[in-house]
């Protein structure tokens, strides 16, 4: 009954979680609720996997993912991208990497798949695609931050006019890594305005934010120069999250009046 009204019913007009529900109440088996009762319609699948993410049943979710990736639309594949971002913070490297490399395959042609043993390196490093923020592409989480992305070959400018918070991140992604290897991120910047010690530097965490060591520098350079970031991934961690952070530097702390205490300035 619950496949019938599912499959005739309006799932983007209506919740269907409480279908759903009754259906895991009727059986505890995964694989059979979704053969019996889950039709095979994109749209009804993805909302699916949706209710699956939000009771905390992502770790039975992956065929459900891969009948979204066959069956759904663009819309539909969000629900994929939220499954990979739940991964992605719980840890879970393989799972979050078969969605993600799903969603590419699907639909972001231009980026490469995630190959941590055979071909590591960051997702749309050149920013040719505007960043979808979502999965293992860039982030750029906050306010008191201007993040523009523009020129040839693309750029992006980030502007901070001294309302960011003390600590943030201004532009992150999550990578996928080998446990106990060695990275190599080179970078190129300019910045404007930007003193040295700004407190503005790669930092490289692990998915629970507990720092990586890196030897990373404050980023000040009214020149265009080429940066380094090094670092070894932790032996138990295949993800890390990788961000140009702003920290306050301690000497701001009590010198300057209220909107000087914060850098400002601009960096591409």
């Amino acid at each position: 009954m619950a496949r019938q009204a599912l499959s005739i019913g309006d799932v983007t007009a209506h919740d269907a979680a409480p279908l759903f529900r009754l259906c895991w109440k009727l059986s505890q088996n995964p694989a059979t609720v979704l053969e019996r009762a889950i039709p095979d319609v994109g749209a009804v699948q993805s909302r699916y996997l949706a209710f699956l993410v939000r009771e905390n049943l992502a770790q039975v979710a992956e065929p459900v993912t891969q009948r979204v990736v066959a069956l759904g639309g663009e819309r539909d594949l969000d629900a994929v991208l939220d499954y990979c971002d739940g991964l992605m913070a719980a840890g879970d490297a393989d799972h979050a990497i078969r969605a993600w490399n799903a969603v590419c395959w699907r639909t972001l042609h231009s980026y490469h798949p995630l190959a941590p043993l055979t071909s590591p390196g960051l997702t749309n490093s050149d920013f040719a695609s505007t960043p979808i923020q979502r999965g293992s592409d860039w982030r750029m989480p906050l306010s008191g931050v201007d993040v523009e992305r523009g020129g040839l070959p693309p750029r992006l400018w980030i502007t901070l006019d001294g309302r960011q918070p003390d600590t943030c991140e201004l532009l992150a992604q999550v990578l996928a890594v080998v446990p106990s290897r060695r990275y190599r991120l080179r970078f190129r910047y300019q910045s404007d305005g930007i003193r040295p010690a700004s407190g503005v530097r790669w930092r490289v965490a692990d998915v629970a934010a507990r720092e990586i060591p890196s030897d990373s520098s404050d980023l000040a350079s009214e020149k265009e120069v080429t940066g380094t970031l090094r670092f070894r991934s932790p032996r138990a961690a295949s993800l890390v999250r990788q961000a140009l952070a702003y920290r306050r530097p301690p000497s701001c702390l009590s010198v300057f009046s209220r909107a000087g205490r914060r850098v400002t300035g601009r960096l591409r």
